[in-house]
């Protein structure tokens, strides 16, 4: 009799440990019921696994948009047009371990992009986002991991400076166009993105000189300036012909 209740006491505890190894992080998962209630959870086109979310997230993957690595951090959240409403909130920052966010094609998200800074998120390089948020604070975030920002025709707002060569450094891929409420000029250090491949500002409110920097960026193929929509006057062309002669 005590060698069957010292076997049932055994088997429990092996039941916990397995249990809690497979757990995701407790603190990882509060930011996931925070980005649920913060935008309007309940309401979203596909909210599959996210109304009871527990603790065997990552063993179960059955919440919609998430993936986890072999440890049970959370490395990914893809909620793209799925009906998100509300602000972003600030606690992403604390995913250290996401590498993708992409909640693009959501109108219905507004405010302002958290400032992220050295030590949040310092493993993310791909970033969309969607709705008339305010990505200024972003734009000035030191985000040395970061290699894709995408917010084509979201209907983001914000001011580009020179802040993003020293913020992004590492910065492959850059999609800010269809948003005529992103403003300021192309900075005069983009060279210092030296693997910049892709940069796309057409149907934005950038305007100024094109900078003589931007045929230094020896990884660059693809480049679209413009022409601006509506009453932007766009970038200054004189420097097109010599793009052109760079780029080919």
């Amino acid at each position: 009799m005590a060698g069957d209740y010292t076997l049932s006491i055994f088997l429990l505890l092996v039941h916990f440990t397995l249990h809690f190894t497979n757990a995701i992080n407790l603190d990882e998962l509060f930011v996931l019921q925070t980005l649920y209630n913060a935008t309007d959870g309940l309401n979203w086109r596909d909210n599959i696994g996210w109304v009871d979310i527990g603790l065997d997230l990552c063993a179960s993957l059955e919440a919609t948009g998430i993936t986890c690595d072999n440890d049970h951090h959370i490395i990914s959240i893809i909620l793209n047009d799925n009906n998100l409403r509300g602000t972003i909130p600030r606690e992403l920052s604390s995913l250290s371990y996401l590498e993708i966010l992409d909640l693009s094609s959501n109108i219905g998200l507004h405010g302002t992009m958290p400032v992220w800074s050295y030590g949040d998120l310092s493993s993310v390089r791909m970033v969309g986002v969607g709705g008339p948020l305010d990505m200024t604070a972003f734009f000035v975030s030191p985000l040395s991991s970061m290699s894709r920002i995408d917010v084509t025709n979201s209907n983001v707002v914000g001011v580009i400076n020179n802040n993003l060569c020293s913020g992004f450094p590492n910065l492959r891929y850059l999609s800010l166009n269809d948003n005529l409420g992103i403003q300021g000029e192309i900075p005069s250090c983009i060279d210092q993105i030296g693997f910049l491949n892709y940069l796309n500002i057409q149907h934005t409110s950038i305007a100024g000189s094109i900078p003589a920097s931007l045929c230094s960026l020896g990884y660059l193929t693809e480049l679209y300036i413009g022409p601006p929509r509506g009453n932007s006057p766009g970038p200054d062309n004189s420097m097109i012909d010599r793009l052109k002669f760079f780029l080919d």
